[in-house]
This record gives C-alpha cells, sequence and structure tokens, in this order.
C-alpha cells in the first residue's frame, strides 16, 4: 500500500488508530450523497471523526508535530477516515485530551462540533452568561443529544 504525502504546507499526515461511522455514514451506505462523494473525489469513504498519531506535517501547520496524539472530524467534501493513513489540512486537526482512549475519542469530534455549533454559535450559550437559561434537548439518548445534555448542565 502506497503511503500518502502531504502535498503542500498545510497539510498533515496521520496513521489512524480508530475511526467511528455516525448516522450519515449509515444513510451514505443506503446512497445518500454517494454520487456527489464519488464525483468530487473519485471514490467513496466512510467515517467522519478519526484520532490518531501525527507523522508528518507541513512547515505552514505551527500547532502540530509529529508524535501527537490527535483529533478531528472530516467535512463530507472530503474522502471520509476509514483508512489506515490520512492526509488533512492541519486546520482541521487537534490535539485530543490524554486521558481519552483511542476508541472514546473517536466518537466524539462530529457530534461535540454540531452541539457546539447548536449551543454556542447559533443558540449564544457562554460559560458565565447562561444562568437562567433554559435548553431543551430532544432525543437526549443519542450521541449529540448526550454531549448536549452534559455541556448545557455544565454551563
Amino acid at each position: 500500500i502506497q503511503v500518502p504525502r502531504i502535498q503542500n504546507n498545510h497539510q498533515v499526515l496521520i496513521q489512524v488508530m480508530s475511526t467511528s461511522l455516525d448516522k450519515a455514514d449509515l444513510l451514505s451506505v443506503s446512497g445518500w450523497g454517494r454520487a456527489e462523494r464519488r464525483r468530487m473525489h473519485g471514490g467513496f469513504t466512510l467515517g467522519r471523526d478519526f484520532c490518531g498519531v501525527v507523522i508528518e506535517v507541513g512547515i505552514k501547520v505551527k500547532h502540530l508535530q509529529p508524535g501527537d496524539r490527535v483529533w478531528g472530524a472530516v467535512p463530507y467534501t472530503m474522502p471520509g477516515t476509514l483508512s489506515e493513513m490520512l492526509v488533512l489540512p492541519g486546520s482541521i486537526v487537534e490535539k485530543m485530551p490524554n486521558n481519552l482512549t483511542w476508541e472514546g475519542a473517536a466518537t466524539v469530534p462530529h457530534s461535540a462540533l454540531m452541539v457546539w455549533n447548536a449551543l454556542v454559535w447559533d443558540g449564544r450559550l457562554k460559560p458565565d452568561k447562561s444562568e437562567g437559561i433554559r435548553v431543551l434537548v430532544v432525543d437526549g439518548v443519542t450521541d449529540t443529544g448526550c454531549l448536549a445534555t452534559q455541556l448545557a448542565c455544565l454551563w
């Protein structure tokens, strides 16, 4: 298998340690968005969330270095994460907390981004300015529902 190489100074090469599937992946298997993704990047690979180890960084990527434990979620316009190695823009890769396992970390990024978007960007909740605000979390047993409930209670 040919190992991918970074193509520009803003990219990161990652050895994938764990990845996860979500509802969008299950919908993709049923046909949703498959033709569009094939057209965009010539193939069809499932997976949005990942965690792994940085192997190589472009010189413009300042927040990461080889050996860092990282995680992230790729947008649907990019190939999925069910791969051994990924080349991604450094802007969508972050260091993961050290107290998480590879398997646990791979289930968080996409769901956390959706919750953050809903509560912080759209809902305008802030840690120091949310007292007394009520948040309705529908379907709190899902991955996003659990994270939304925890964040709303924390604030």
